[in-house]
């Protein structure tokens, strides 16, 4: 489905398109039967089919879908592209419309696609390493392909199968590791799962990262009266920037996450540090100038912090590039200054843990009212 899907997504969106064709000649191979004949018969020669040749040509396809005029922009124009990581891992290349090698989901961003459906199982691995097939998703492969739907600015939607492979209302096959589990501990399971799934990384937001964000802007609220201060980028801070544009790009795009995440990461820390050092609530009375310096820096790093961590947080950066008034296109940003923000909040909230066990308790007496006693 996930290929259909694609598939239909490139060839239409209003204008004929042209398919790709591989560059490969298949050639049948002879095949030899075993044939039980009876005495009288003679027994009928196989031939040998003539090689297939597959042009190298672009060809015009047949495929045609017509528009649907007046869509809103919210409307949601969504596809399955969990299927990409385990395509791409086995040689599988995607071009744009004119011929050139690019990445799908930028040729689906560009064709209207703004969002994208990844499944996740817990577990899609045999004892061997071996993958069931299906795309092989897991968290890993989830993480890594919405990070690179939400570069382009699509919105990802995760659906957790809590299987090791497909589920749906005929089956629902436990994980592996839950096999043999009572209904609580399940319950306890996909509790801790889906936890740790959606908090990757949590602290580090948190400590980090909201820490930047909620002390620069708060200040300017409080002090400026939400007036953002003007200025000149630093240089060293200019450099940083364009680098990281072009480092954290290319390891999403080979997948490097981690790698991707702590890059940024070390971006943020360098801005805290910056603020420590330059102690903007001392300056604030004895150098003015100093002072809407230091907080006009803070800001660049702050929005382009919030572009860059846009393809692993989309709503949060959302709502500071909103703050800002910058858009989400992957270059650096400039925030300009004399403009007054708008209302701010907190970028994050810490997980309360007694919500969290009341939504446990929640789990386990649905579970129980529907007579559910053997999975989960």
């Amino acid at each position: 489905m996930s290929i259909t899907l694609c598939f239909a997504s490139l060839c239409g969106c209003g204008t004929k398109k042209l398919e790709s064709v591989t560059e490969t000649e298949a050639v049948a191979e002879t095949k030899q039967e075993t044939v039980t004949e009876a005495p009288t018969e003679t027994p009928v020669p196989t031939e040998t089919p003539a090689p297939i040749k597959v042009t190298e040509q672009a060809e015009e396809s047949e495929i045609f879908v017509e528009p649907v005029a007046n869509i809103s922009d919210d409307f949601i124009r969504g596809m399955d592209a969990s299927a990409v990581l385990s395509l791409e891992n086995s040689g599988v290349t995607y071009y744009n419309y004119e011929g050139e090698e690019q990445d799908v989901f930028q040729t689906l961003a560009e064709s209207g696609v703004n969002y994208i459906r990844l499944r996740v199982w817990n577990d899609p691995y045999d004892e061997n390493g071996n993958g069931y097939g299906g795309g092989n998703n897991d968290l890993a492969t989830a993480v890594t392909l919405g990070a690179r739907a939400s570069k382009y600015g699509m919105k990802v939607c995760i659906d957790f199968h809590y299987s090791d492979f497909w589920a749906d209302p005929k089956r629902q096959h436990a994980p592996k590791a839950w096999e043999g589990m009572t209904v609580e501990e399940k319950c306890d399971a996909l509790s801790a799962y889906t936890k740790e799934s959606l908090t990757t990384h949590n602290s580090e937001l948190l400590g980090a990262y909201g820490n930047l964000v909620n002390r620069t802007l708060a200040f300017i609220a409080k002090y400026r009266d939400g007036i953002l201060p003007e200025g000149k980028t630093e240089e060293e801070i200019a450099g940083k920037i364009d680098v990281l544009y072009k480092n954290v790009g290319k390891k999403i795009e080979e997948g490097e996450i981690r790698s991707a995440l702590e890059e940024i990461f070390e971006f943020v820390r360098f801005g805290n540090q910056y603020f420590d050092k330059k102690q903007p609530w001392k300056t604030r009375t004895e150098d003015e100038k100093a002072c809407e310096d230091t907080l006009y820096q803070c800001v660049q790093i702050i929005g382009n912090a919030a572009v860059l961590l846009a393809p692993f947080l989309p709503f949060s950066s959302e709502k500071v590039l909103q703050w800002l008034a910058i858009t989400k296109e992957w270059e650096p940003k400039t925030v300009e200054g004399g403009r007054k923000l708008p209302e701010i909040s907190i970028l994050f909230n810490r997980l309360d843990k007694g919500v969290i066990e009341e939504e446990k308790e929640r789990l386990r007496s649905q579970s129980k009212g529907n007579g559910i006693t053997t999975s989960v």
